[in-house]
């Protein structure tokens, strides 16, 4: 009888560990702030996964960007990049970047986005050399035959939780959802 307890006790926990996950997950997504990005073209679609769009953001470029502290090289390639943006006209753009989330100045308006650093130039390479930064939400899936992507303006409507962590909602093209 006593196993039969501990087991049913175990089931229990495993379920509050799952509830409560998801229940967090979901606090954050609802008190999470809309940005829009601009998309830039990529390749359109990758067949042996299925139908979703590999999106490309003006923001994971950090070629210009002000850095607050050290700029990162090759060595800090895999680790957190903490970036702000601010609002210009209908889109979000990079205002500052940081390694430590702390020295980030998030007054006025701006919003908080953590990405991942995928690429930086080796130490001796010219300071200006691009910087690319992996934010989450490359993928963008659609209904099959959706795949191909229209031409025109495209920029995707992004959940910013206060974390920074990014949820992408929907893309649109010029203007309109799609698909």
């Amino acid at each position: 009888m006593t196993r039969r307890r501990l087991f049913v006790a175990l089931v229990v926990v495993h379920a509050l560990v799952l509830l409560g996950w998801g229940a967090t997950l979901e606090r954050a997504r609802a008190r999470a702030a809309h940005v829009l990005l601009e998309v830039l073209p990529v390749d359109p679609r990758d067949l042996v996964r299925g139908d979703y769009i590999t999106l490309g953001y003006a923001i994971a470029g950090l070629t210009d960007t002000p850095f607050v502290g050290r700029r990162p090289d090759w060595n800090d390639v895999g680790y957190p990049v903490y970036v702000a943006l601010a609002s210009k006209g209908d889109v979000h753009v990079v205002v500052a970047a940081s390694l430590e989330r702390s020295a980030l100045p998030l007054d006025g308006g701006r919003r908080l986005i953590v990405g991942r650093l995928m690429y930086a130039p080796q130490l001796g390479r010219a300071s200006g050399a691009p910087l690319r930064v992996q934010y989450g939400v490359e993928r963008y899936y659609v209904p099959e035959g959706k795949g191909i992507l229209p031409p025109g303006r495209r920029d995707a409507e992004v959940l910013l939780t206060d974390e920074g962590r990014a949820y992408l909602v929907r893309l649109f093209i010029n203007g309109r959802p799609y698909p």
